[in-house]
């Protein structure tokens, strides 16, 4: 818990912190940032007893993620699948088969309230 620990009140603009509150977790995200040399840094506040916080955005970093490490994979089963001499139109049935696996699983993680609803769109 960082302090001034009695005052909670998210939403918290972390960019241009105006509380002392905003300013203690913009300066401890700076210090884990520099010293777990992390990519992505965020706050985070799942508490059963105070208001949550930083939780959307977590949802969107994951899915974001997710898209792009799925990417990378495909692009490099792509190159291999070339090398061995598989046609484009086989590469293509197996990309599109891969991502009606993968999508409905990674929607659902990253955020559970719209998961049905894109899922059902996806594999349409």
């Amino acid at each position: 818990m960082l302090k001034p620990i009695h005052e909670w009140q998210p939403p918290y603009d972390l960019n241009k912190p105006t509380t002392g509150k905003g300013k203690i977790i913009s300066q401890a995200i700076d210090y884990n940032r520099k010293l777990m040399e992390a990519d992505v840094c965020l706050p985070l506040s799942i508490s059963s007893d105070k208001e949550r916080f930083g939780v959307d955005i977590l949802q969107q970093t994951l899915l974001e993620s997710i898209t792009d490490a799925s990417n990378v994979q495909r692009n490099r089963q792509r190159l291999e699948a070339r090398m061995k001499g598989k046609s484009m139109k086989e590469q293509v049935g197996r990309a599109v088969k891969v991502g009606k696996k993968v999508a409905p699983d990674a929607i659902k993680a990253a955020a559970p309230h719209v998961a049905g609803m894109a899922a059902k769109k996806i594999i349409k």
